[in-house]
This record gives C-alpha cells, sequence and structure tokens, in this order.
C-alpha cells in the first residue's frame, strides 16, 4: 500500500488496479481543490493506465474504488471458473488475474517473467507459481492449457499491455480479463495507446477470449 502520491509516481512494478485503488484513498484525503492536480500528475506518470484517467475524472474517488472493488471481485470469478484445474500461464503482474487465480484453484500457475521490470516474478512468488523465462515461451506454452492475461487499457478493437502479451495470445489459448474503469472511448484509448511507452504493445482483442464485465 503506497504512503504518498509521489510513492505511486514512481511503482513500476504493480498493475493499474493495485495503483488505482491506492491513488482513490490518496486523493480522498485531499483537499477537492488539489484533487486534480495530482490526478493529472498520475497519469503523466503512468499514461498507459485506463483507470487512473477515468479516476481523474471521477465526482468521488471513494465511490470510484468501490465501483472498482466491485468489478474486480465480477471478474475474479468469472475468470476463477474459467482456470478451475487448468495449466495457466500469465504475464506481468495483473490484480484481475491475481485474484482470479487464487480463486479459481488451477492446478499449475507459470509466469512469464516479463521483462523488462520482471514483474511476473513477484506475480509467482505472491502466487506460489513458477517463473518462466520470456525466451522460453515456447517451452511454456508447451506445458500450459490456458493464457491469462489483464490489461492496462481496453479499446474498441485492442487492448494495452505489457510486450510479451501479443506472443503469449498468439501461442496459447488466452483470456483477457478486465473491468469496466479499464475501458476507454476510441479517442481516449488512442492517446493512451500513443502515451504507453515501448514496455508495453498494443494487442488486438480478436487474439484473446474476452467477454466485458458489465458496469
Amino acid at each position: 500500500m503506497a504512503d504518498s502520491i509521489d510513492d505511486l509516481l514512481a511503482d513500476r512494478r504493480r498493475g493499474s488496479v493495485a495503483i488505482a485503488l491506492d491513488a482513490a484513498r490518496l486523493l480522498a484525503e485531499l483537499a477537492p481543490d488539489r484533487r486534480p492536480g495530482a490526478a493529472a500528475r498520475l497519469v503523466r506518470a503512468h499514461p498507459a493506465m485506463a483507470p487512473l484517467r477515468l479516476l481523474a475524472r471521477a465526482a468521488d474517488p471513494v465511490q470510484f474504488a468501490a465501483n472498482l472493488r466491485r468489478h474486480l471481485d465480477d471478474a475474479a470469478d468469472r475468470g476463477a471458473a474459467l482456470v478451475k484445474g487448468k495449466r495457466v500461464l500469465t504475464i506481468s503482474w495483473s490484480g484481475v488475474v491475481e485474484q482470479a487465480l487464487r480463486r479459481g484453484q488451477p492446478s499449475q500457475v507459470d509466469c512469464l517473467r516479463s521483462e523488462p521490470g520482471g514483474e511476473g516474478a513477484e506475480m509467482a512468488a505472491r502466487l506460489g507459481g513458477r517463473i518462466r523465462e520470456d525466451a522460453d515461451l515456447a517451452g511454456a506454452v508447451a506445458t500450459s492449457d490456458l493464457g491469462l492475461t489483464g490489461a492496462d487499457a481496453v479499446g474498441p478493437d485492442s487492448f494495452v499491455n505489457k510486450v510479451g502479451t501479443a506472443a503469449l495470445c498468439r501461442a496459447l489459448p488466452t483470456v483477457l480479463l478486465d473491468i469496466p474503469e479499464k475501458r476507454l472511448d476510441a479517442v481516449a484509448f488512442a492517446e493512451c495507446a500513443a502515451a504507453a511507452g515501448e514496455v508495453f504493445e498494443c494487442v488486438p482483442l480478436d487474439l484473446v477470449s474476452y467477454s466485458p464485465v458489465s458496469g
């Protein structure tokens, strides 16, 4: 849990849900006239993360966080039903994916290391899973039944996630878990994707199984 906005500005390991929940809590502690500036700083620090963009527009950060938690719970339940008894391969560190795997009792959890940054190693440690090297994607796929990924932002035709996600989706049937707080219209998504940086990539939605959770 972050103690300050500055902590969140420097956070390069956690997923967008964890950062957005901390951001909503910290923004709620600020005077209303200070919130827009702090929210804008967070968006500039994490331009690929749709929840921060939507939080910046929200009138009430406490209600935003409550909705996000409810949608996270719904998505995690949906994902849990899909992974039960399966050998699952995932990438990077997604809060939605982590909760689905905790609830779903998969028979095996493998996490691609996800360089640069190596967030997948932390995901594996949190779940008691096995780290698989990015360069050995073929080997990881050969011992997996299903890919599971989150997203930092979801647009009408594609989504933004850590580099390497598209390769996973092409190599293994993969499910995308998302929540309404990840979804942007075409204009906002284009801005998000353009600002995402080289450690992220846009992945066509037709590469994944995707059933949006309703808001």
